[in-house]
C-alpha cells in the first residue's frame, strides 16, 4: 500500500486505497452516478467511470457519522488500476469549523491541516451553480505525483468542499467540469 499524506489527501490518492463499494446513505443518497442531498439542495452528477465508496481507509462515507468535525458525504473513485486513481470526495463541516468565518478561510485552514500546505495557497473565486466557490489547485507528491483541485463554498450553515484528484491536469480539469451542471440551492448567503 502506498503512503498516504493525511486523511483528506487519501481521498485523492493512490490506487491502493482500501475502500468498499456501495454507500449506505443517511442524509444524501446516490442515484446512479448522481449524489443528491436535500440539506444543501444538492444534485451533483459525477463521471460515470467513478464508483462510490462506502469507506475511506475504514472511515465511514455517506452515513452521517463525523470524523473529527467533518462529515464525508461522497467518495467516488476509479477502480484500482495500479496508478493514480481519479476521484471526487465531498466533505461537509459546520460553519465556524477550525475558527473559519468564511469558505475561503476554511479552505486555507483545511489545506494546511489536511495536506500540510505552508503559507497561503493560491485561491481564486469562481461561480458554479450560481454559487461562489473558492478554488485551490493543491496536488501532492513524493514518489508519485497527483494533481488536485479543491473547491469550497458555504451552504445552509456548512462549508462544503469538493476534493478532486487525478493523474494528469487534463483528467483533473475534466473532473472539475463535472460540477458545471450541478444544482445547489442554499438559503444562506456567501460571505
Amino acid at each position: 500500500m502506498r503512503n498516504h499524506f493525511l486523511v483528506l489527501a487519501v481521498a485523492f490518492s493512490i490506487a491502493s486505497c482500501n475502500t468498499t463499494s456501495g454507500q449506505a446513505r443517511t442524509h444524501g443518497k446516490v442515484e446512479g452516478n448522481t449524489y443528491v442531498d436535500s440539506r444543501f439542495g444538492l444534485r451533483y452528477t459525477f463521471p460515470g467511470f467513478l464508483e462510490t465508496q462506502a469507506s475511506l481507509n475504514g472511515m465511514p462515507v455517506g452515513t452521517g457519522e463525523k470524523v473529527g468535525a467533518s462529515e464525508f458525504l461522497l467518495d467516488a473513485m476509479e477502480k484500482p488500476n495500479g496508478q493514480i486513481r481519479s476521484g471526487v470526495f465531498i466533505t461537509s463541516d459546520e460553519k465556524g469549523a477550525l475558527g473559519a468565518t468564511n469558505a475561503r478561510q476554511f479552505l486555507i485552514l483545511m489545506l494546511a491541516q489536511a495536506m500540510r500546505v505552508k503559507g497561503e495557497p493560491d485561491i481564486r473565486s469562481t461561480t458554479i451553480a450560481g454559487r461562489t466557490f473558492y478554488r485551490s489547485d493543491v496536488g501532492g507528491g513524493g514518489s508519485v505525483h497527483f494533481y488536485g483541485a479543491q473547491l469550497a463554498t458555504d451552504c445552509n450553515g456548512h462549508y462544503l468542499v469538493f476534493w478532486f484528484s487525478a493523474g494528469s491536469s487534463e483528467k483533473m480539469e475534466g473532473l472539475v467540469r463535472s460540477m458545471n451542471e450541478m444544482e445547489m440551492k442554499c438559503s444562506a448567503s456567501i460571505q
